[in-house]
């Protein structure tokens, strides 16, 4: 039973009686005091996932607590805790059947006083739950998304928004190959009825009776002869919305003025149909510009936006989407996992990829062909497009002996921001290693210190400053430049030389 609970009550004893009943079944349980403590706990623990966080209101706002939850823990299902007497004798309960008088977004509701039958029920169901909406969309949630860089994690905690926010459509935006069905399905598998129907539309190819049996809120199945409903707490996903023509267009305007009373309202309010995601490559402000896509649509899709950059702007992640790609790979193929030779791992931080993730993932696939099992990926099983780094030596002052990038010095190697530094065996200063680096970035601009700012992420006055203190740019041509030319006086030239 792959369960884990965390629970958050200040009644010293629910938690422990919680903590009894957990340690029957058993299934692992954290148990903290307040909302303070648990965010603590996520940040001091950010590896720690939990099936479900199940919050004791004590009078508390439901709502609140709900949306904190979705916010703090977007991977966890929300049980939220209520007074028995609530319940009528039934424990526990989920949404569709609430009490009289709740209405609440929540996954599970649960009495403060379960009996040890009602709380296994609770675990079992909540691990049906998570084991449905995994098989059903193929994903894990956003936990599971790949990515250091700052703008992966801008887009990742747009993302979480949205899964709390299912009464707004979301607009995936991006190129080619960058993830975006991946978010979709992700965002889909965190919500509030993962286990429910993803439906994928693909708006370049689709026929017209699937695309509109899917604003009906149905699927087609056996080949188009018949339909099948999907659930309103199921989603919806349009790819490729911009391909769309004016009158499709406002086939999913007219979707979302019945699905949604108007963007930002209660949930509750909506209609039994499924939420609304969308994705597109191209641009809809162009769309717009040129009439080709319907402004008030645009309006509407674009309230709740994430922007997935390209992969050429996160260089920092690839070779963690290589490892967890090849990982996977080899799982499936009940293989050792293989490792990337160190000109393997520069080659893939030197390649722009044009194509984003899923060029990355189709090299590495014809790599570990290539390898036939192999323990490295080396640079023979790599396609010979696939360039390395250009080398870069330090000047020549700066070695001890040899020429550039020779074990005596030190080589820079860059690409889009990334770098790479390889040291001599007993090391080097620091300041030689910046300097390496101010001169790398020089020469791949040539010489274009605003080209070089942007790449190195500095304002061009804190570069300008390192340029000066390691002797790479004239400190008096910099002064000369700012330098004003004094404005002719009345008497003319002749002034002008006398004052002098």
């Amino acid at each position: 039973m792959n369960v884990t609970l965390l629970l958050i009550s200040a009644d010293p004893n629910l938690r422990a009686s919680a903590e009894s009943e957990a340690r029957q079944i058993p299934v692992p349980m954290r148990v903290v005091p307040s909302p303070q403590q648990a965010a603590k706990l996520r940040t001091e623990h950010p590896d720690e996932k939990y099936s479900a966080v199940m919050i004791d209101l004590l009078g508390g706002n439901r709502d609140e607590a709900f949306q904190w939850s979705r916010k703090v823990f977007p991977g966890a299902q929300v049980a939220l805790l209520i007074p028995t007497e609530r319940f009528s004798g039934f424990s526990p309960l989920t949404t569709p059947n609430p009490p009289q008088g709740w209405r609440s977004g929540a996954d599970f509701l649960l009495a403060r006083a379960w009996d040890r039958d009602g709380f296994r029920q609770f675990v079992a169901r909540l691990s049906q739950t998570r084991e449905l909406g995994e098989r059903a969309v193929g994903a894990r949630g956003l936990d599971e998304l790949i990515g250091r860089s700052v703008p992966f994690r801008d887009a990742l905690e747009t993302a979480t928004t949205a899964v709390g926010e299912k009464h707004v459509p979301v607009l995936i935006t991006g190129e080619r190959g960058v993830g975006k069905r991946v978010f979709a399905r992700a965002i889909h598998a965190d919500s509030y009825g993962s286990h429910e129907s993803f439906l994928h539309i693909d708006c370049t190819a689709v026929s017209g009776k699937a695309f509109d049996a899917a604003l009906q809120g149905e699927a087609l199945t056996a080949g188009a002869a018949a339909s099948a409903p999907i659930s309103s707490e199921g989603t919806l996903f349009l790819e490729e919305v911009a391909a769309l023509d004016a009158n499709r267009q406002a086939k999913v305007l007219a979707y979302l003025a019945e699905s949604y009373h108007g963007l930002g309202s209660d949930p509750q309010r909506r209609k039994g149909k499924p939420r609304l995601i969308t994705a597109t490559a191209r641009s809809l402000e162009e769309a717009v510009k040129q009439d080709k896509f319907n402004r008030a649509l645009y309006t509407k899709l674009n309230t709740l936006r994430i922007t997935i950059p390209p992969l050429r702007e996160r260089p920092s992640d690839t070779l963690l989407l290589a490892e967890r790609f090849l990982s996977q790979k080899a799982l499936k193929q009940d293989a050792a996992v293989p490792t990337l030779a160190r000109e393997v791992q520069e080659r893939l931080l030197a390649h722009p990829w044009p194509g984003n993730i899923r060029e990355l993932l189709g090299v590495l696939e014809a790599a570990m062909e290539a390898a036939e099992g192999g323990e490295e990926i080396r640079p023979e099983h790599m396609p010979d497009w696939l360039q390395p780094l250009p080398e870069i030596g330090l000047p020549r002052h700066l070695q001890q002996d040899g020429e550039p990038g020779d074990a005596s010095g030190t080589t820079v190697r860059m690409c889009e921001g990334n770098v790479i530094v390889e040291l001599p065996e007993d090391g080097m200063p620091f300041e030689e290693i910046e300097r390496a680096i101010l001169t790398a970035a020089l020469r791949q601009t040539n010489n274009n210190v605003v080209r070089a700012a942007k790449l190195l992420r500095l304002g061009r006055g804190s570069l300008r400053y390192r340029l000066e203190k390691y002797g790479l740019v004239d400190p008096k041509r910099r002064r000369s430049a700012k330098r004003r030319t004094p404005a002719i006086p009345p008497e003319g030239e002749e002034g002008l030389r006398r004052a002098s």
